[in-house]
């Protein structure tokens, strides 16, 4: 009997397949896929992926279709392509590794890679891209460095936050690879890569300089390392359009980052594009299909994240492990809640503007540009009050852990509060690494600490990603202010709690009653879900929310009612004068 055929589809040349059919399977397709977007000829297109072009050939198999042979041709080899990509995850991540050469232009790593660091590095040469979202100590950069054994993968490079990281990578290449060569780029005009009379295998600069030398690098590099890759997150930065410049021209991407996702999950989207651009079909097809809208912005939550977290592993776009899954142990790390007074003098001087702003917050005749922008300063003046209203509690804490402890690290946001507690532990000999300082002052505060010239290290909260050896000498943290995101508390923790650490981590967090800290930490416990499920697959699934660091009509309702309980505050203290 012959089989129905219910319609036709087509290639189109911007790169879609576009599909005509009866009523009944199309809609069947549209179930199916949920990404299809629907055109006003009543047909529907799917961005062509090699995962797109396997289930159509799936499809077609169900439904046949008319097609052209050119057509037909390309999806049959589409679809093969699928298959032998797909064969190639499964057989890495199965444990068989590739084989390396020993020809010429091959080097052997100084200490050996271990198992799971061969897995992630073959995985990349399978695949072309992957984000490495392994815990933080599983040693991510010695893995993304041996990438550059085959002459094929060189030259490379690696982009990383600013201050000590560039001078770090080269370090490491050195110590895992002396045979190969290195250069940073440097500020002011573009200069010469090359070492030993040719260009340098790695090449590292930080995310700043990306954009200037975008053009220069494009289709030199063959191998593009994203260190700390959420820095792409925003697809409308101009680091993150240089990004994709450089990287669509290498034949290698790998992004690394143990909190790929600093707030919602729609941001995955952005750093796997960058990675293997096109493998999650267009921005409108992602919404569609994970996110259950038409488009994606700063705050598009992942419907499903466990389900996507699924999807990215099978199809080699993602790859994480614990450090116990790894095979390293090290010892716990324990948050703690530490309850700490506070000035009340301090955040009784909160009034002035900041009253007029809270005011301008509750005042709904106002536009809402003025209100979120009145919330943005709000939120500022606040934070930075009560931080300074308990630095003289939490650097009161701190010296007295220094009783019993050689070392603690003394986390905050404000210079103004990093002064406070600089003035009060002086005795101590406190280093500074919060930003102000130069990367040769940085270097000098992190050997004085390591070497215990200081006792007390006072660090931004997000500064100091990546440095390493901090394990060995300390394993008592202090968050003396807090961040919106939770991903930022975790790397921080991160720095102590890695291998080489023999003792728990303790990470105590200053709390107080008053001023903005309440709100945060409601925030901070309710909204660490989206990371967790999507990178993790710890979180409870539907949906759930990261926190914000951009206002969002989430975190302008908290500023809100921090705005509201301000002016009730103020009005209370000034209804006696007003009665007298």
């Amino acid at each position: 009997m012959t089989a129905r055929v219910v319609g036709a589809y087509r290639w189109l040349a911007a790169g879609l397949w576009e599909i005509e059919a009866a009523p009944d399977v199309m809609i069947m397709i549209k179930r199916i896929f949920p990404r299809v977007d629907a055109t006003p000829r009543g047909t529907v297109t799917l961005t062509s992926t090699l995962e797109v072009a396997r289930n159509l050939e799936w499809l077609l198999d169900r439904w046949p279709m008319k097609a052209s042979p050119g057509d037909r041709q390309r999806l049959r080899s589409l679809a093969r392509e699928h298959r032998r990509a797909e064969r190639a995850v499964q057989q890495v991540l199965s444990g068989q590794h590739l084989p390396t050469g020993s020809g010429a232009g091959w080097v052997s790593p100084a200490v050996a890679l271990r198992a799971y660091q061969r897995t992630a590095r073959d995985l990349v040469w399978a695949t072309g891209g992957v984000c490495i979202a392994d815990e933080l100590g599983a040693g991510k950069t010695f893995t993304s460095l041996a990438l550059l054994e085959q002459p094929a993968a060189r030259p490379a490079l690696a982009v990383t936050l600013t201050g000590t990281m560039p001078r770090q990578w080269r370090r490491q290449l050195a110590q895992f690879y002396p045979d190969l060569t290195s250069i940073e780029v440097q500020n002011g005009p573009v200069h010469s890569l090359q070492r030993r009379g040719r260009t340098a295998d790695l090449i590292v600069m930080n995310y700043a300089k990306l954009a200037k030398w975008q053009h220069h690098l494009k289709g030199v590099v063959r191998t593009v390392i994203f260190d700390e890759v959420q820095e792409l997150r925003r697809a409308e930065s101009d680091r993150y359009k240089a990004a994709t410049t450089v990287a669509g021209a290498a034949a290698y991407r790998v992004g690394l980052s143990g909190t790929p996702i600093y707030n919602y999950g729609g941001e995955i989207y952005n750093v796997i594009d960058v990675l293997r651009p096109g493998a999650l079909g267009s921005r409108e097809e992602f919404a569609r299909e994970w996110c259950h809208t038409s488009g994606l912005d700063t705050k598009t939550q992942v419907f499903d994240p466990p389900a996507l977290r699924s999807h990215l592993i099978s199809q080699g776009l993602l790859l994480r492990r614990t450090l116990e899954e790894v095979g390293i142990e090290i010892p716990p790390t324990i948050p703690i809640e530490q309850c700490v007074p506070s000035d009340p003098a301090v955040l009784a001087q909160i009034e002035g503007n900041a009253v007029a702003l809270a005011r301008l917050i509750l005042d709904q005749s106002a536009n809402q540009r003025q209100r979120w922008s009145a919330a943005g300063q709000f939120d500022w003046i606040m934070r930075q009050q009560t931080g300074i209203a308990k630095a003289p509690f939490v650097a009161d804490f701190v010296e007295m852990i220094l009783q019993s402890e050689q070392r603690v690290m003394l986390l905050g946001w404000h210079h103004a509060v990093h002064d406070i507690w600089a003035q009060r532990l002086s005795q101590y000999r406190p280093a500074m690494y919060t930003g102000r300082e130069t990367n040769r002052q940085k270097e000098r505060s992190i050997d004085d600490f390591m070497a215990g010239r200081s006792r007390v290290l006072i660090s931004s909260l997000r500064s100091g990603a990546g440095i390493d050896g901090l394990q060995h000498v300390v394993n008592t943290l202090v968050f003396g202010e807090l961040d919106w995101s939770p991903a930022v508390h975790k790397q921080a923790m991160g720095r102590p709690g890695r291998p080489g650490q023999t003792k728990p981590v303790r990470a105590y967090f200053c709390i107080t009653d008053y001023g903005s800290d309440p709100v945060m930490l409601e925030t901070l416990d309710i909204k660490s879900l989206q990371a967790a499920g999507l990178i993790t697959g710890t979180g409870r699934g539907g949906v759930v929310k990261a926190a914000p660091v951009a206002m969002t009509p989430e975190k302008y309702d908290q500023i809100r009612r921090l705005a509201a309980q301000v002016v009730e505050q103020v009005d209370q203290q000034s209804a006696p004068r007003r009665i007298a």
